[in-house]
């Protein structure tokens, strides 16, 4: 568990007053490249199955040995996936993903999705940027320029892993996660249970750090999901790590999306690549589709994109800030905007328990 402190000094600076920004619902991506499956999967299967046959805690796919030396993979002659053998090179301190785990999940998309996955890895990718707060950071790369307004990312509707209706419980949700059948190229790209993304949500936090945070709703609410997360497992006998394991990914991946037209339903998806892109609050491309059959899940490019760009959308609702974004993601956004919700929360706190505004309480009005 990192330090606080510098998330404190952050939530607790004078960047919290300034004025925020609404942005649009998604998932998010920043954790380190996937580990591989076990050998011996099915190519489908349940997740709480996979668990079940676990000698160990449960994990999405185990690791290899730190002795083992993955074979290198030959790039594709022909329809290359997501930009392998493309001329031209991407800028610096970006690299295509080649690993077997990643080939494996592209041609296994490929095959699933049929024309608009090949559209969508002859313009999109997955690779690594360089950066000072995370090391190497995965997410979605142009791997050719994508005109404003065109589809950059386009997903069938069949592809994505459907949960339900929205408005169930996270936990109902997590344990329909865990009895979902998905295919195994994909399941080896989701984060492992016990890894530093995962870890960094204040659902797997100490009482202590909790209390460290001094953010006493976020405590509360997170107190809240952890104690509806164990008497769910308890009453559907599931392994209480399991299943909070499978409500953070829900958390933290699905997308919330308009079923039928007229049918006033929303549904949960997990969307495999779409749900690799990483966060950026002002990012300008649209998120669009139906959770309907026939129906096709994109990402329209905003603005005009150039090869090598990464392709980042906006997560949250519409008005979340870092008090949501470490709860369900595990990471802070160092947006102003993000910063400055949290300080009209605790203002509004403030003021209705009789101490005035927040600013006037830290000495800054």
């Amino acid at each position: 568990m990192p330090s606080l402190l510098p998330l404190l000094s952050l939530l607790l600076s004078s960047a919290l007053f300034a004025p925020a920004t609404p942005y649009a619902v998604l998932s998010p991506n920043s954790f380190p490249l996937p580990s591989m499956l076990s050998p011996g999967m099915s190519r489908k299967t349940s997740l709480h199955a996979k668990f079940e046959r676990q000698q160990t805690p449960a994990n999405f796919g185990s690791k290899v040995a730190a002795s083992s030396k993955p074979k290198k993979e030959k790039a594709s002659k022909a329809g290359a996936i997501g930009g392998f053998g493309s001329g031209g090179k991407l800028p610096k301190g970006v690299k295509v993903v080649r690993d077997k785990a990643t080939t494996r999940f592209l041609k296994e998309l490929a095959s699933k999705g049929g024309s608009s996955v090949a559209k969508t890895l002859k313009r999109a990718g997955l690779a690594t940027f360089a950066t000072q707060e995370y090391g190497l950071l995965r997410g979605v790369v142009a791997t050719a320029d994508v005109k404003k307004g065109e589809p950059i990312i386009e997903i069938p509707y069949e592809v994505a892993v459907d949960l339900g209706k929205e408005g169930m419980g996270v936990a109902e949700a997590g344990a329909r996660l865990l009895k979902a059948e998905i295919w195994e190229e994909y399941e080896a790209m989701l984060p492992p249970q016990g890894s530093p993304d995962v870890l960094g949500s204040s659902d797997f936090w100490s009482d202590e750090d909790l209390a460290a945070l001094h953010l006493p709703h976020v405590a509360s609410e997170t107190a809240a999901r952890k104690a509806s997360i164990i008497d769910y497992a308890s009453s559907a006998g599931i392994p209480p790590s399991d299943l909070s394991h499978a409500s953070w990914l829900v958390t933290s991946r699905c997308l919330t999306v308009e079923g039928e037209q007229d049918s006033g339903e929303r549904k949960k998806l997990l969307i495999p690549f779409l749900d690799m892109c990483n966060h950026d609050r002002r990012s300008p491309h649209v998120l669009t589709g139906r959770a309907a059959d026939g129906g096709v899940l994109k990402v329209l490019a905003g603005k005009d994109v150039k090869k090598g760009e990464q392709i980042c959308i906006r997560y949250g609702g519409g008005g979340e800030g870092n008090d949501r974004f470490i709860q369900d993601y595990g990471f802070v956004d160092d947006c102003v905007e993000a910063f400055d919700i949290v300080a009209k929360d605790l203002s509004a706190a403030c003021s209705d328990a009789g101490f005035g505004s927040l600013k006037a309480s830290l000495g800054r009005g």
